[in-house]
């Protein structure tokens, strides 16, 4: 009988053999560039999708389908611990996981294993699957802030020595140390943030800002691409977040500067399912804000316009941004109880009036004695867009 190392090893002869494990592509998939963007295959890419984590690809066939249908243009998939026998199955899943994102257009991030644990899988995967053009990031620790910056710093060591051709991303909880000292480490930050329900912490967005701001702050000191991760789930024996939550925690992250959302999660753990099935107003609420930028000019003004961002007070939230001889405003109520009145001074070469930028926002904002003054509601978005005489 063969022991598991030499099942092991003849596992990975079979995947050498049919050409799954060679050494990486030497192209440059995806890195950050001068002006802090991502660039993916030679374009700025705005990441905007789910962690996938939990989610066995064969019971969950139609996974990269399920996240495209609702615009979305990026997931987070773990890797997993197999045993010998359970490694061809796995890759064999996986790898036709990947073929399914490459093909709805679907960018990837893998979260990697420990190599310090399981090094010979780490070294399989990250040479696996990094032969599909599908996956364009690698993952090297979730919740790193509680982690040893040793152990990040060993999976990034053992990551470039097999490939240089993706960026990294590490996920971070908050922004304590050790968090500066981790994110020389890496080309993208993930900042999460999960207050709906949260008994210790209530239902406040303003920690949210100041989380996602201080990171976007820190990236940008760093050359570090800074993303969000809102909450799309319920902690437990508690609602799942509305969908008024989920917009203004979504359009929070822009207005503090960050690039891209990687919304946590995209599984219902209650009722083992995804949210897209079971909590369709929390998938729609997502999908909104994901369609709304993704799918007009907001997407180049976040990724190429000059950004401005503006704390009035607790809650009352606005970022400006200047692009193509336009100016660009979004404004928010983070309260989730009280209205909250805005008189945002508009500077002299901003002319004419405020031109709400989708039907469907409000519009209770307006131009008066240049200044873009009204009244949100709780957990409001407004946005406007408005000509310059430059």
């Amino acid at each position: 009988m063969k022991t598991s190392g030499e099942i092991f090893k003849s596992v990975s002869l079979l995947w050498l053999l049919f050409g799954f494990v060679v050494s990486v592509a030497a192209q440059q998939i995806s890195y950050v560039d001068d002006d802090l963007n991502l660039i993916v295959y030679d374009e700025a890419f705005l990441p905007f999708g789910f962690y996938c984590e939990a989610l066995p690809f064969e019971e969950y066939p139609n996974l990269a389908e399920q996240i495209a249908s609702g615009g979305f243009n990026f997931l987070y998939a773990e890797s997993y611990w197999k045993t010998p026998e359970e490694l061809p199955g796995y890759l064999a899943n996986y790898d036709d996981f990947l073929q399914k994102c490459e093909a709805q257009q679907v960018h990837v991030v893998n979260g990697l294993l420990w190599q310090s644990v399981t090094p010979e899988l780490f070294d399989l995967y990250v040479n696996t699957f990094g032969q599909h053009a599908a996956l364009v990031a690698w993952n090297l620790m979730d919740d790193a802030n509680y982690m040893e910056i040793q152990e990040v710093e060993n999976q990034k060591n053992h990551l470039i020595a097999l490939d240089q051709s993706r960026v990294a991303t590490i996920s971070f909880a908050d922004i304590e140390p050790p968090v500066p000292y981790m994110l020389p480490l890496t080309d993208v930050a993930f900042m999460q943030s999960y207050p709906w329900g949260l008994q210790s912490e209530g239902h406040y967005l303003d920690l949210s800002d100041f989380y996602f701001r201080n990171l976007v702050l820190d990236c940008k000191e760093k050359h570090i691409f800074p993303m969000a991760t809102p909450q799309t789930f319920n902690w437990i024996d508690q609602t799942y977040p509305s969908a008024a939550h989920i917009d203004c925690q979504t359009y929070l992250a822009f207005v503090t500067g960050m690039k891209g959302i990687l919304y946590y999660t995209f599984k219902d753990y209650d009722n083992n399912s995804t949210i897209d099935v079971t909590q369709p107003e929390v998938f729609a609420a997502a999908s909104n804000v994901a369609n709304e930028i993704l799918q007009s000019e907001w997407k180049d003004v976040v990724l190429h316009g000059l950004h401005e961002y503006h704390n009035i007070y607790q809650f009352k939230y606005y970022a400006t941004w200047r692009y193509n001889g336009a100016f660009y405003l979004i404004a928010l109520n983070a309260d989730a109880e009280n209205n909250q009145l805005y008189e945002i001074p508009l500077p002299e070469d901003v002319a004419g009036e405020a031109v709400n930028f989708f039907p469907n926002r409000p519009d209770s904002l307006s131009v008066q004695n240049n200044r873009l003054t009204g009244e949100l509601a709780p957990y409001q978005v407004a946005i406007y867009k408005m000509e310059t005489t430059r």
